[in-house]
């Protein structure tokens, strides 16, 4: 065993060569933190190799496997300003007060440290960014619609620093998932690097962000905060066209969810008001289901597993959520069950919610028809066809525009598709397929909600351009399902004869809609190169 040591004591004082495969493959934590540090002009530092086999270093490969990229892009600034009050007013990259210095390439940020003992603390300092204002416009936009995080989270550190260009305020943060939260929050607000590459988009703000919660998941208990920039995190990767990367952040964030027992309350008529801590938990618990939703409605993740299970119809809908007046947005508090008459009046988040346990009924179908011996007749689907669409009259009900419910009427049109799109299957060809052809009854059903879903969604589209051609500010208003479904309207435009009245003028509605939705997010950029594919216009 001696020999042993002193022939491994030994390697490790020679130098080290590009060809040795004993060596690290990476600066050793351990040793670029003693006080002779790593030869910095070698990337495998003879030192290491007595570290090799180590947890430290093992355990910093986990964080870095994603991230090679080099942690330097174009500064990013958030250049809006916002209301409560009112419609938010984002910038938007055409809009007048889009500031020239976000169009423009800025010098080069430094690097954040990933051996820093306060990450998240550490890209809030690094960075030329006000945060601040991104906490304002994350209220006033997008929380609208994922109302996870309680509105007085941040009110004292608003109130206290939002018109003063000091950094202090990051050190006086309770906790590094808190300064976490921040940076989560900017990255599903900020638009400012959409027009760049991918590298840009997914730039150091976003792998300084995942370090961060790789660091604290690994090495902190979960916490409710930790939970919430998980969501975001997952709502940003799956947003900008990364599916997959949102369905496993999602699945660690339920992980913890599921360690720290985080549960969504029960409903109790004589109950009128719940704990801070539960309405916070069960808002992230529906933030959480309404995600795992989302994600599957795009075909990178339409066959993975889904990550929650459907609520009771006890359960509590999300407490907190707001609503819209005609002309701003109000707080809406009201305690309901899952089974709720669906022409109850309802916020926002509630609506997301509902529309988002219909969609699951819709997942659920879908999963179960791929081991059925024998195509079932849509009458078996009925009840979820019924509650689909009692639930869109309700919301056009109650709202005036898109931007009120528009996640929601996403969710609802998706299901429609995923329901009825195995019987449209064998009107463009008949193969033959063991669960059989669908009766004529079923496929005259089945057109007939392709109909009623693509002339929806045109319809929507025209909703869509007309206002966004006056109010370009809207745009911050957008959730990214809404790119998804109308792709799945244009693609059945495309695929299927007579599934709308005026083909090319919804398809080219449908199109414009999406170019101005890849302005927010760029999921709306991948959906536009899949219409292309379609190739439609070109007959």
């Amino acid at each position: 065993m001696s020999d042993e040591r002193a022939s491994a004591e030994a390697s490790a004082s020679q130098p080290p060569t590009s060809g040795s495969s004993s060596l690290s493959p990476r600066v050793c934590e351990r040793c670029n933190k003693s006080k002779r540090k790593c030869d910095k002009a070698l990337p495998q530092c003879g030192r290491c190799v007595r570290c090799v086999s180590s947890f430290y270093p093992r355990l910093f490969a986990l964080f870095h496997c994603h991230f090679a990229e080099e942690d330097q892009h174009p500064r990013l600034q958030s250049t809006c300003s916002y209301d409560y009050s009112t419609k938010s007013s984002h910038s938007s990259p055409n809009s007048d007060n889009y500031s020239a210095s976000a169009k423009t390439s800025p010098p080069e940020l430094p690097s954040v440290k990933v051996d820093d003992d306060y990450q998240a603390r550490a890209v809030l300092r690094a960075f030329n960014v006000n945060w601040l204002q991104s906490l304002i416009q994350y209220f006033s936009t997008v929380h609208s619609w994922f109302s996870i995080i309680r509105p007085d989270t941040f009110k004292v550190l608003i109130e206290r620093h939002s018109d003063s260009d000091d950094r202090d305020w990051t050190s006086s943060l309770e906790s590094e998932e808190y300064a976490l939260l921040i940076i989560c929050i900017h990255l599903v607000t900020d638009t400012t690097t959409l027009g760049g590459s991918e590298e840009v988009l997914f730039g150091p703000i976003y792998r300084g962000a995942k370090r961060a919660f790789a660091s604290l998941t690994c090495l902190s208990t979960p916490t409710v905060e930790l939970m919430q920039c998980g969501a975001l995190i997952s709502l940003f990767e799956f947003g900008n066209g990364r599916a997959t990367f949102a369905y496993r952040t999602l699945g660690e964030t339920v992980t913890m969810a599921h360690v720290a027992s985080l549960q969504k309350c029960k409903y109790y008529p004589q109950r009128a008001t719940l704990l801070p801590a539960e309405e916070e938990s069960t808002s992230l618990w529906w933030g959480m289901f309404i995600l795992d939703q989302y994600i599957h409605m795009d075909s990178a993740a339409r066959d993975l597993p889904l990550l929650l299970d459907k609520p009771d119809d006890d359960d509590l809908l999300p407490t907190y959520s707001v609503l819209w007046d005609g002309s701003r947005y109000l707080p809406f508090n009201k305690m309901l069950p899952v089974n709720v008459d669906v022409s109850e009046h309802l916020g926002t988040f509630q609506r997301s919610a509902q529309a988002a346990n219909l969609l699951h009924a819709a997942h659920l179908w879908n999963s179960a028809l791929r081991s059925a011996n024998k195509l079932p007749s849509v009458a078996e689907f009925a009840h979820i066809d019924r509650n689909i669409r009692s639930a869109l009259d309700a919301m056009l009900s109650q709202c005036d525009g898109w931007e009120v419910f528009c996640d929601g009427f996403a969710m609802l049109m998706s299901s429609f598709f995923i329901l009825y799109r195995p019987y449209l299957h064998y009107s463009k060809a008949n193969p033959q397929d063991p669960l059989g052809s669908p009766t004529d009854d079923d496929m005259t059903q089945s057109f007939a909600a392709a109909r009623f879903a693509v002339r929806f969604i045109h319809d929507l589209a025209i909703n869509f351009n007309n206002h966004l051609d006056k109010h370009q500010e809207w745009l911050a208003n957008l959730a990214p399902p809404a790119t998804i479904s109308c792709f799945l309207a244009a693609d059945h435009i495309a695929l299927f004869d007579n599934v709308h009245e005026d083909s090319k003028a919804g398809f080219l509605e449908i199109q414009k809609s999406l170019e101005t939705f890849s302005k927010r997010w760029r999921i709306g950029e991948n959906m536009l190169l899949a219409m292309k594919r379609l190739d439609y216009m070109s007959e």
